[in-house]
């Protein structure tokens, strides 16, 4: 502005603007006067900065100041995503022997670690009373026998009634088939493994009572473990069948890599959870109940864009990054809105906005504007 202080005095003066001996001019006639001189000010003005924009661009020797900063070229790499929760090991055949009979435990035959094969007594009930029970029936049966043999052999001779010897065949029949309903009774006072396996636990003592549904004799098959994980709903439609999986046994310090071998349909009411079943390989390192952590690999992509989720910066309507542009000859920060996908171990994928080759700064962008004269720093 102040070249237009200098030429409005230079038109003042040359105009008389000084002390005059000339007859002082009507008001309207300055106004006038002073008016077309302001417009020739502003055209001047305009000049004057066309000009100085010329110089701008032709000038070489002019200095900017640039901010240093630190850049990353986009290239595609791989990006996978997963699922991280905890899991625990338990036995696809686990089951619990319980008595099917009240009785106190007479005989218990192995310890926690023995190994068992199907149909093995693992404990026997104290089954006196039956077997006392059993012993009169059999002489009842003995005695009930010796009156139809009797019975049978004066029938066949025309002697004695029909009905005393329907009732002696009758009598001996009924206490037959009692004598099979005790021996099938005297079968439960056996606890047997339904599998083949090792014991995991026992938990009665000899002399203790033993009750239908109570925990006694846990068996597990070693040889059919599987990792048990609750994932929460959200990923109900992320997960398949035969999905790969990383568990990290870490009191073993060793990771294995399985697939995912079934996927519950039900989500409980108590948690929002479902289940979801992961094979696991035979081996003796492997305990029921041993905890675990599961990474479940739910989305993978070979050549995605991605950048440190720090990068991103977020406004009220958008999110971008800033990356570097030649503008003219001159470096200069550019901010680029970007769309963004999942996040995984610290990189965020960028669906849209980025491209191979662009710059994105890693280091300085907490201090730039939009604009601003950048130099990349030599890493």
């Amino acid at each position: 502005m102040k070249y237009a202080y200098y030429i409005l005095a230079l038109l003042l003066v040359s105009c008389g603007g000084g002390t005059s001996t000339q007859a002082p001019k009507s008001l309207d006639a300055l106004k006038k006067k002073l008016t077309a001189k302001e417009d020739q000010v502003l055209q001047l003005n305009k000049e004057i900065a066309e000009l100085q924009d010329q110089i701008a661009k032709l000038d070489t020797t002019r200095s900017f100041k640039k901010i240093l900063v630190s850049t990353k070229s986009i290239e595609p790499t791989k990006f996978t995503h997963s699922i991280d929760v905890q899991g625990q090991i338990t036995g696809d055949e686990l089951v619990n022997v319980s008595p099917q009979v009240p009785a106190v435990y007479a005989k218990i035959f192995v310890t926690k670690g023995s190994k068992v094969t199907k149909g093995q007594i693992l404990a026997t009930l104290d089954d006196k009373v039956l077997r006392q029970g059993i012993a009169e029936l059999k002489s009842s049966i003995s005695f009930a026998k010796t009156i139809y043999d009797k019975q049978k052999a004066l029938w066949d001779q025309k002697i004695g009634s029909e009905i005393e010897y329907l009732s002696a065949k009758n009598t001996l029949e009924s206490l037959n088939n009692k004598l099979a309903t005790m021996n099938q009774q005297a079968v439960m006072y056996k606890l047997r493994s339904p599998i083949n396996g090792v014991v995991d636990d026992v938990f009665p003592k000899e002399g203790e009572m033993g009750s239908p549904g109570m925990p006694s004799i846990r068996v597990v098959n070693l040889n059919r473990l599987k990792v048990v994980a609750h994932l929460a709903e959200a990923h109900i439609d992320r997960v398949k069948p035969g999905n790969k999986v990383e568990v990290t046994f870490t009191d073993l310090n060793k990771t294995i890599h399985s697939t995912v071998k079934t996927v519950g349909k039900v989500i409980s009411e108590l948690n929002r959870t479902f289940t979801v079943d992961i094979a696991l390989p035979s081996s003796p390192d492997y305990r029921p109940n041993m905890l675990c952590i599961v990474k479940i690999l739910d989305y993978q992509n070979a050549a995605a864009m991605t950048i440190p989720i720090n990068l991103l910066v977020k406004s009220e309507n958008e999110t971008y990054v800033y990356s570097v542009q030649d503008k003219n000859g001159v470096l200069r920060a550019v901010k680029t809105p970007v769309q963004i996908g999942l996040i995984s171990d610290g990189n965020v994928e960028i669906k849209s906005g980025l491209k191979t080759g662009d710059r994105v700064i890693t280091v300085g962008y907490q201090d730039i504007n939009e604009g601003d004269a950048v130099e990349v720093s030599q890493q």
